[in-house]
């Protein structure tokens, strides 16, 4: 699947932050849980995770695209090196950016190159604290902390075929905060997996019994269409100009649905509806109906249920 828009390999991505309060874990930063060899910000070493905490992340992404009947992604460590750059250029700076300057502390090349083509994340604290490898995968789904989905859309891209993923913590050398923790998740790629055998025709965000951790209740829903599972740059000609969002409870009561947009950016599945519901609950099943989605010239209408559950 070489013909798709090379506007696909550089997409603007959105931004993950997160600053946290002062707090301590009672035993200082726990190196040897996530890394082989240990990073040193203030002399810009990357270090090297180990491969637990890569597995962890690769499962947790993994675990997350199960719930959208998403094919799995394998690990990818020939581009662990970017992905590491990448993040020494988060924690030393402790800011994101996925184009950050040549004056940027601890810059390099192949960190620029990995933050361009990378989900980020930062998580800030005036003390030495631990932050798992799971959670910053969770943070890139529910988009705990924008108002768009571009770290979504990655993590639950159809065509998505591999990840690599990098982490570096400690004291930043270009902050008032006493300790760091950047990630990144390389997630655009010369690849694309091949889904001419996937029978799945939209992507849905919640989607049937879903973890409620997994979910804001005052967070975004979204929805968007695989109608072409040989070629993702097809997906991009999917017009919601006239779409209709509407979401239902199991006793018939319609829900509020308020903040919708959508987009063809090229973030992912390059075609997106996203939206509200005021008063979502758990363990209710509410049936969402998308209406009058164009394709080709065709009108489509989707219909699914989710049901948020702990």
């Amino acid at each position: 699947m070489s013909n798709l828009s090379p506007n696909k390999l550089f997409p603007i991505l959105l931004l993950l932050f997160n600053a946290t309060g002062c707090k301590k874990d009672g035993g200082g930063f726990s190196y040897d849980k996530y890394y082989a060899s240990r990073p040193d910000i203030q002399n810009c070493v990357t270090g090297s995770l180990n491969s637990s905490s890569k597995e962890a992340v690769l499962a947790r992404v993994n675990y997350i695209r199960s719930l959208h009947k998403l094919p799995a992604v394998v690990y990818n460590t020939k581009y662990d090196e970017l992905a590491q750059q990448s993040a020494l250029i988060g924690a030393a700076n402790a800011e994101l950016n996925h184009y950050p300057a040549t004056t940027s502390e601890c810059f390099s090349k192949d960190g620029a190159l990995g933050s361009s083509t990378s989900n980020l994340g930062i998580s800030l604290s005036s003390d030495v604290s631990n932050f798992s490898d799971e959670k910053n995968a969770d943070r890139w789904l529910t988009e705990e902390y924008s108002e768009t989905i571009g770290h979504r859309r990655w993590l639950l891209d159809p065509f998505l075929k591999y990840v690599s993923y990098g982490r570096v913590d400690g004291k930043p050398k270009r902050s008032s905060y006493g300790f760091v923790s950047a990630v990144s998740l390389k997630v655009i790629n010369n690849e694309f997996a091949d889904i001419t055998y996937l029978h799945v025709n939209y992507v849905a965000y919640p989607y049937a019994d879903y973890p409620t951790s997994l979910f804001l209740k005052n967070g975004i829903l979204s929805f968007s269409v695989l109608y072409d599972n040989l070629n993702e740059w097809n997906n991009s000609y999917i017009k919601y100009t006239h779409t209709v969002v509407e979401v239902t409870s199991d006793d018939g009561h319609a829900l509020l649905v308020s903040a919708v947009n959508f987009d063809n950016q090229n973030e992912g599945l390059p075609n997106s509806i996203q939206w509200k519901a005021d008063g979502l609950k758990d363990n209710i099943t509410y049936t969402v109906k998308i209406k009058n989605v164009e394709a080709d010239g065709n009108i489509l209408n989707y219909q699914y249920t989710f049901r948020l559950i702990k």
